[in-house]
């Protein structure tokens, strides 16, 4: 899998986790503001990770798991699922 391609199946994964957690409504774009998105608290972002951890089969760094990485859903898919698809071998170094 291409870094490219490997990074669209990263942000698709998160669009899907914050659309089975917050809702379709609202429309979610990889640079979304999530913090200003209503509904996105810290009971949302506990489930966002625990969803994409189940997704990716992996325990997602204590580290990792800070506000930054929560900024918009392309810091998720950057930050933390792509490291993660990387560390289970499923896409390059």
């Amino acid at each position: 899998m291409t870094t490219d391609a490997q990074d669209d199946a990263a942000l698709r994964l998160v669009l899907t986790v914050l659309r089975g957690v917050l809702g379709e409504e609202p429309a979610l774009a990889a640079c979304t503001a999530l913090f200003e998105v209503p509904g996105f608290d810290s009971l949302a972002l506990a489930a966002v990770v625990e969803r994409l951890e189940d997704e990716l089969g992996t325990v997602l760094p204590d580290d990792l798991i800070v506000p930054e990485s929560f900024t918009t859903p392309g810091d998720i898919a950057s930050v933390l699922v792509v490291p993660a698809l990387r560390a289970a071998g499923r896409g390059p170094s």
